[in-house]
């Protein structure tokens, strides 16, 4: 398996150049931001990234119906790519909540044992 940062600096979606990646995904604003509430709190703004679309647009889509999965499908981005990248950016959130004592780690622990399989289904749902 590729390595995850190779992953999100080198190559962006579809194996073109790497847009700029969000926001640094441990920064505060992120933990509260206005782009975070998609399907199971997963985070627009990085999907969008891989997506290649703007998040706003991820967000109509969402709202009228489509799935994330959908949007991938649409877009010939691999599933896989874009569950990897939002497990990625909500582990960030945990770690970030638990460094700032927002969250025990046994309960940070018990999020994340899952989370991909949690991400996959959200990412597959209306």
């Amino acid at each position: 398996m590729r390595t995850m940062l190779q992953d999100l600096t080198d190559v962006g979606p579809a194996g073109g150049p790497a847009p700029a990646w969000p926001q640094d995904l441990t920064s505060s604003d992120r933990h509260h931001g206005a782009l975070r509430g998609g399907p199971g709190g997963l985070d627009l703004e990085a999907a969008a990234w891989v997506l290649g679309v703007d998040p706003l647009d991820v967000r109509r889509a969402l709202r009228g119906g489509s799935t994330l999965s959908d949007l991938a499908a649409d877009r010939d981005v691999d599933l896989q790519d874009l569950v990897h990248v939002l497990t990625l950016a909500a582990t960030a959130r945990v770690t970030t909540a638990v460094a700032a004592g927002h969250l025990d780690p046994g309960e940070a622990h018990a999020l994340t044992v899952d989370l991909a399989d949690h991400v996959d289904h959200h990412v597959r749902t209306p």
